[in-house]
């Protein structure tokens, strides 16, 4: 059981590979500078690879954002969750002079809301490990977009 443990903690969530670049994480500098030698062992022996020996390490952080997404020190997706919000708002307070004239068509609202802001609210969620928390705070936001767009009060009732 040790064995399948330990090889479980090797790669993901420990290694993220974005594009042409390798985000190493590490409980401590030794073991990240352990990972590093290996990553560079096992892509010099592969032929290509190069991986730049130049780490210092300043400080420990709780969380960092890279390409849009944002990571936490204990594997969480908290803040990615709050990330992909706010930038959900971001995009809304951009549409707005679409998503929330009255003059426009609720089906092209709709399609600009899908297409813009939901698209924006949920990128990278199918690799999230989420819990129901996550998923009440992002539909939350959700239908408060679209009361908004449908100019709907949480006040009124059917």
């Amino acid at each position: 059981m040790d064995v399948v443990a330990r090889e479980m903690l090797e790669g993901l969530p420990w290694e993220l590979l974005y594009a042409d670049d390798l985000v190493l994480m590490a409980n401590s500098e030794e073991e990240l500078r352990d990972n590093i030698r290996i990553h560079n062992n096992d892509n010099l022996e592969n032929g290509g690879l190069d991986i730049v020996n130049g780490l210092t390490l300043e400080k420990k952080v709780d969380k960092f954002g890279y390409l849009g997404d944002m990571l936490n020190a204990d594997c969480g997706v908290d803040s990615a969750v709050f990330a992909r919000i706010g930038q959900a708002w971001e995009k809304f307070r951009e549409m707005s002079s679409i998503l929330t004239n009255k003059k426009v068509s609720l089906k092209l609202k709709g399609k600009v809301y899908g297409s813009c802001v939901r698209s924006c609210l949920v990128y990278g969620g199918k690799t999230w490990a989420m819990k129901a928390t996550h998923e009440v705070k992002l539909e939350r936001t959700e239908m408060r977009m679209i009361r908004w767009i449908c100019w709907v009060s949480l006040r009124e009732k059917n």
